[in-house]
């Protein structure tokens, strides 16, 4: 009678430990934990990994079920988000057809955004992306990356998110009849635009586009700031004179035209006033410590709007 119910208890303890094993999800486990199976990776090896991430709780159970029921041939490589907890039957199901549940994020990237300036965005938001690959795969595109609000799946990758703005890009803009009508070309538009959207407000683009395309249809230099803020990643208010005597094609008090790229990625409407600016008389502007923009014919009325309204 006692032979019988030891063995009874042996089988009921391996049984448990079994049912715990197989059933219960691991203790440790994080949510959001992302697995990664590569195209041919052993069972062996994605039991390992699964343990490691605490997502299993044995390789060795793990690697016998999937056997048992006949699924080594089965698994579908790709990156699997677990956001529940999960036991070892349902990660098997998971793996074996390719549910893989990654989340979308969304992300929201302002007019005149810089690409310096979305990389720790995208950096922070998605394990795939660091920030230096992000500058290195977007740079070249600066200016047609359009600013929208976008959603990405968790294992996105830099070249992924930049064909998708560039894409946006193209259907706002390069399919624009409007835009596409004007008598500059997409490039100025582009370039003129990323420097509307930091020196103008809302309000004043158009009038703002004039005075600059008005500058360079008479040889005058732009001298707008926001060159060099692109430039050197400072803000106005820090530049030095040092800096505004600097030989770069991106000086725009020294060099005539405009610069050799677009330093923001403009919106719809910046785009617009580049392409169709409102016709003036003025040849300078600035915007005063009251937030307010003021205008001016000639460099003496500049000079007196400055006094009037840059001076403390």
């Amino acid at each position: 009678m006692q032979s019988i119910l030891h063995k009874t208890f042996i089988t009921i303890s391996i049984i448990s430990i079994l049912w715990v094993i197989v059933i219960s999800p691991p203790l440790a486990y994080k949510e959001g934990t992302i697995a990664t199976i590569s195209k041919g990776q052993s069972i062996k090896s994605i039991a390992q990994d699964l343990k490691n991430k605490d997502l299993i709780q044995s390789e060795f159970i793990f690697t016998n079920l999937i056997i048992f029921f006949n699924l080594d041939s089965k698994i579908v490589s790709g990156d699997y988000a677990f956001n529940t907890k999960s036991n070892a039957f349902e990660v098997i199901k998971r793996i074996s057809s390719g549910d893989y549940q990654i989340r979308a994020k969304r992300i929201t990237l302002i007019e005149g955004i810089t690409v310096k300036e979305m990389a720790p965005i995208f950096a922070s938001n998605f394990y795939n992306i660091t920030e230096e690959d992000f500058i290195t795969e977007a740079l070249p595109s600066e200016g047609f990356l359009f600013p929208d609000t976008y959603y990405f799946p968790e294992n996105v990758i830099s070249i992924e998110v930049v064909q998708k703005l560039k894409s946006t890009f193209d259907e706002k803009v390069t399919d624009n009849k409007d835009i596409l009508s004007s008598s500059k070309s997409l490039r100025d538009i582009v370039i003129m635009a990323s420097i509307i959207e930091k020196e103008a407000t809302s309000e004043s683009m158009q009038m703002v586009s004039d005075i600059l395309w008005n500058r360079i249809k008479e040889s005058m230099p732009l001298q707008v700031d926001a060159g060099f803020v692109y430039e050197r990643d400072k803000h106005t208010f820090e530049l030095s004179l040092e800096d505004l005597q600097t030989d770069s094609p991106y000086n725009t008090y020294t060099n005539r035209g405009l610069p050799p790229t677009a330093i923001s990625n403009p919106g719809l409407q910046a785009l617009t006033a580049a392409a169709f600016p409102e016709d003036t008389e003025y040849f300078y502007f600035l915007t005063g410590y009251d937030g307010n923009m003021y205008y001016g014919k000639t460099l003496k009325e500049h000079g007196n709007n400055r006094e009037k309204y840059l001076t403390e």
